[in-house]
């Protein structure tokens, strides 16, 4: 990291707005109003359990040990003295029925208690639900690939620590602002951060002990029961779905996880696709539609009955011509008359 450094500012020194840092004069190298972003996807970097389920109280606790945390880490390297600001995007409605489901909290409501201790805190420390505005007009509707981009490419932003979904956005961002990644750090334990270790870029990472959980909290998703469709001759036949096109366009840019949303659990650590955000029936059958449009590994054969993928050709007429469904998937009989549970 070039040029001078930078670090948390002390109790004393903390103001309520970027405009009163502003009169901060000459704290690096010149620049009144030079900053520090923290960045986190507060779907991934979830709480530890002992924050969210004490409501409000714990929501104070929350931001005053992160605040602390990530001041301390900051002194510890020598870095000077400038405004931080920490913002956690996370889907609020999600995150209440992931930790409800997980019995951290008796009712869903406790967890908007958290997220108002929380956002008591300090002005520039919250959490930013995906569907509302920030707090700061200049960046109101943006996520947090946006922010990223426009911290890389503000001269005021001094460092940026992030921890998020290494995604293939991501990688665009950092592909494009390739001068100026000097100032960025990513958290180790960063979901895809592998993504970023193939594109050889020269970035740092970070990690900040104490404050979120190892192993993320995620909502039960209601599945129907399981089942294996045949025809008359026994073969596998998935049956007929009929989504809007509408939805598909919708959901082929959104890449939700096919494992957590069609099986109930994905298994992959690592996974970058989304596992946020509630899908209704019309846009669960779109997901698998998408789904059944690889061929499953077993072939006609396979006899999980909760396998997302395909197992016949979906093509009535197609002729196997550079078809990626096997020779056994092109299914004649699509009538379904019994069932293996």
């Amino acid at each position: 990291m070039s040029g001078k450094k930078i670090r948390f500012l002390t109790s004393a020194e903390k103001m309520s707005s970027l405009g009163k840092h502003s009169r901060i004069d000459g704290r690096v190298e010149g620049d009144p109003n030079a900053f520090i972003s923290v960045l986190i996807d507060g779907n991934c970097f979830q709480f530890l359990d002992e924050y969210v389920c004490n409501d409000q109280d714990g929501g104070i606790k929350a931001a005053t040990a992160l605040t602390h945390t990530i001041g301390e880490w900051l002194f510890n390297w020598d870095f000077e003295v400038m405004p931080l600001t920490i913002r956690i995007f996370g889907n609020h409605e999600w995150l209440s029925d992931a930790y409800f489901d997980a019995k951290v909290i008796p009712d869903r409501a406790n967890f908007g208690w958290f997220l108002q201790g929380f956002n008591s805190v300090e002005s520039l420390v919250e959490i930013v639900p995906f569907e509302e505005r920030m707090s700061m007009p200049a960046y109101r509707g943006r996520d947090l690939t946006d922010m990223l981009k426009i911290n890389l490419f503000d001269p005021h932003c001094k460092l940026i620590l992030f921890g998020g979904v290494c995604d293939e956005s991501v990688s665009k961002v950092l592909q494009d602002c390739n001068s100026v990644l000097d100032k960025l750090m990513v958290f180790k334990n960063s979901r895809g951060i592998q993504n970023i270790t193939r594109l050889r870029l020269k970035i740092q990472e970070c990690s900040f002990e104490g404050i979120f959980r190892n192993v993320e909290h995620r909502p039960r998703v209601d599945r129907p029961k399981p089942v294996i469709f045949r025809n008359a001759a026994g073969q596998r036949v998935d049956p007929a779905i009929r989504p809007m096109e509408s939805v598909i366009s919708w959901l082929r840019h959104k890449k939700f996880c096919n494992g957590h949303y069609l099986r109930g659990q994905c298994p992959d650590p690592r996974c970058t696709a989304r596992h946020n955000g509630h899908l209704d029936s019309e846009q669960l059958n779109g997901l698998r539609f998408l789904a059944r449009g690889l061929p499953c590994r077993q072939s006609n054969l396979c006899r999980d009955p909760i396998c997302y993928a395909g197992h016949n050709c979906p093509v009535p007429t197609c002729h196997q011509t550079n078809c990626k469904f096997y020779a056994d998937m092109h299914i004649t009989d699509l009538k379904i008359v019994s069932e293996d549970a």
